[in-house]
């Protein structure tokens, strides 16, 4: 026989104490999931939303990835960085865009007749749509897009644009979410 009673308080007590690690490791489980989660600060630029004032920008995703172009292109320097937008003649309007890293260039170069709406982005020369991050990438018979021109008054052009464009390798890239917001020269 022990020599002293089982009681409910001393078994209460005995489990206590061996259970004592345990429990206080579990209060850390949900500490360490919340930091594990946690996402890094993205260093990838967010999306401008889509405006209609002028902000000269471009900005849209290449295969999900995040390009903004903003600041003003001079159309006299060639290799001129940020956006412009501008008419010819012949009834052409151009987007055209670099990056200040010059690592990227957009350019969207379509008929137009002045009056907002959707266009198709094609490969009818002399209109195109290229992507360059020193690969060129165009549109052609199979790989196309649309723009809308959905503000085009006071002298800025704005609207919203998606095309998939391929290389000589056949490589394809996927421009999404495209908007633009440009003073026109």
């Amino acid at each position: 026989m022990p020599s002293h009673p089982l009681t409910y308080s001393s078994l209460l007590k005995t489990a206590s104490l061996l259970l004592r690690p345990f429990l206080t490791s579990l209060c850390f489980i949900p500490i360490l999931l919340f930091f594990s989660t946690c996402n890094k600060a993205s260093t990838e630029p967010e999306l401008p939303p889509a405006t209609h004032s002028g902000k000269n920008f471009i900005a849209f995703r290449v295969n999900g990835r995040a390009i903004v172009i903003s600041g003003y292109r001079s159309l006299v320097y060639k290799h001129s960085v940020g956006a412009n937008c501008y008419y010819t003649l012949n009834n052409d309007l151009i987007i055209d865009g670099t990056t200040e890293d010059r690592l990227y260039r957009l350019k969207i170069y379509f008929k137009f007749n002045s009056v907002t709406g959707i266009y198709n982005i094609i490969d009818q020369y002399p209109y195109e749509a290229f992507f360059s991050d020193y690969n060129m990438y165009s549109v052609n018979s199979i790989h196309q897009g649309t723009i809308n021109v959905d503000y085009f008054e006071n002298g800025i052009c704005s609207g919203i644009f998606a095309f998939d464009a391929v290389n000589t390798d056949d490589s394809v890239v996927h421009i999404t979410d495209g908007r633009f917001d440009i003073v026109m020269d």
